[in-house]
């Protein structure tokens, strides 16, 4: 039988967690499927980072030997999902508890593409991440932004025409931003 690998992104949701952690055991343990349930956890110091953390959990789940992971959102428990192998990436975000039940379920690829989403780990391999956007240009490219923001807001009062400027520069550099 094919191993499930469960990579779920954190930070700072204990109530949810706890629920998730108690949900997920109860219905896997149900189904008979092999599976590691990996929370990877993120420090409050930086901008939350769903897709570094699940390329970390995904790590920890070939070093497993999880045929197959499940990325998954805390906030979402299972109602009546199936979770064995699937040979094609599956959206699975439709049969679920909301957390928050003031949360309206997003059935449809054309809307939503996330929450629960399942790969083989061969097929998650083929992602080329280096095509990905750099983290590390990204938070370079939005300081810059800012300080160019700022300074254009410091300029209001003294010369309109150079706050004006330097604001719509601050906002071609966001749009520099969304590329990087």
């Amino acid at each position: 039988m094919k191993k499930l690998g469960i990579i779920v992104p954190y930070r700072n949701r204990k109530a949810q967690l706890r629920e998730f952690s108690r949900n997920i055991k109860f219905y896997l343990d149900g189904l008979g499927i092999p599976y590691h349930v990996f929370v990877i956890s993120q420090d409050n110091a930086k901008q939350f980072n769903r897709g570094a953390l699940l390329n970390i959990g995904f790590k920890y789940a070939e070093k497993e030997l999880c045929d197959y992971v499940v990325f998954h959102d805390v906030d979402m428990i299972p109602a009546n999902v199936d979770y064995s192998y699937s040979d094609v990436p599956l959206h699975m975000a439709t049969n679920f508890l909301y957390f928050n039940e003031d949360e309206k379920p997003k059935e449809t690829f054309e809307e939503y593409f996330g929450g629960v989403t399942m790969f083989t780990t061969e097929d998650f391999k083929k992602i080329d991440i280096d095509k990905m956007p750099n983290q590390k240009w990204h938070q370079i490219v939005s300081f810059i932004k800012s300080g160019v923001r700022i300074i254009g807001y410091c300029f209001i009062p003294f010369n309109l025409i150079i706050a004006t400027i330097l604001l719509v520069l601050s906002e071609i550099i966001g749009i520099l931003e969304e590329m990087v």
